[in-house]
Order: C-alpha cells, then sequence, then structure tokens
C-alpha cells in the first residue's frame, strides 16, 4: 500500500462538485463539553463520542450517508492493527498520536494533520505522550453502509 501525502483541488472546483447537500438546521458542539464528556468517560472502556443532529442515535447521520465522532486515543495507550468496512477520514486537534499501516510504515500526526484510512485497510494507533490524550475528528460513511446493511464489525488483524 502506498501512503503518500493526499492532493488537494482548488476550493472553488471543490465548491462546484457538490451536487446532493441536506439541509439541516446549525449544529455546534463546544470543545469544553467534548472534553468534559471525555474526562468522564476516562474511567470507562469508551474512546468514541458520535456528534448526533438530534437526541437519539438515530439522528447520528450527519449529512447524506456520513456521521462525525470525536475520538482519542488516551496517553500511553493504542488502539490494535484493525480494519472495518468503513473508511475515516481523521482530523487531530490536539495531542500527537502515530499511526500505523500493515505493511509497517508509520506516520507521527500532529494537531492540523488529515489521514485517509479507506475501508478494509488495516490501522492502528499509539499515543505516546504519558501526559495528553490524542483528541481527533473522524468522518466516517458509517451511516451508508448502514442503510445499505454492509456495516460490519470491526476485525483484529495480526501484522508479522
Amino acid at each position: 500500500m502506498d501512503h503518500i501525502d493526499g492532493t488537494v483541488s482548488s476550493y472553488q472546483a471543490m465548491k462546484a462538485s457538490l451536487t446532493n447537500i441536506m439541509h439541516k438546521h446549525p449544529k455546534v458542539w463546544a470543545v469544553e463539553n467534548l472534553d468534559a464528556l471525555r474526562e468522564s468517560l476516562r474511567p470507562t472502556p469508551e474512546d468514541v463520542l458520535g456528534l448526533t443532529h438530534g437526541s437519539s442515535h438515530a439522528d447520528s447521520e450527519l449529512f447524506e450517508g456520513m456521521t462525525l465522532e470525536y475520538q482519542w486515543i488516551r496517553c500511553g495507550e493504542g488502539m490494535d492493527m484493525h480494519s472495518h468496512s468503513w473508511w475515516h477520514l481523521f482530523f487531530l486537534i490536539s495531542g500527537q498520536v502515530t499511526i500505523s499501516f500493515e505493511d509497517g510504515s508509520e506516520r507521527l500526526l500532529c494537531p492540523g494533520d488529515v489521514a485517509f484510512v479507506p475501508p478494509g485497510a488495516p490501522h492502528g494507533f499509539r499515543n505516546s505522550d504519558i501526559a495528553i490524550d490524542a483528541v481527533m475528528y473522524s468522518l466516517t460513511n458509517k451511516a451508508a453502509l448502514a442503510r445499505i446493511g454492509q456495516l460490519g464489525a470491526a476485525s483484529t488483524v495480526t501484522v508479522e
């Protein structure tokens, strides 16, 4: 697998390509509220919060086929190599985390970095900092897969 830096296009070209935008009311998730929730979940195995549009899990589709998650890797911890049927677009907002891939390559992500993991691509995370959680947003196509019955469970992979 070739892990190269992604490409970009102009804002005007991107904007011109948008054709199907659902109209929903604007939402704001205040970082201090998200951080407080993350801290309250510290003694639990929870490591992701779904940012929903409404008051139930049925409202998790923020826009056509996509969900947004607030995810963290606790200080000094990691997430084993795994793969799943959905893609991730990770936006690191604080801390640092090393993302690893099936071929053994790794990349240190710093605040502001964006990483795309395609469906089925084994990946894992490691936060080597013993004092600061790595916090990121993850945009996924879980809603689209759920709609067509293809939202598979995560699978663990062994990398030699």
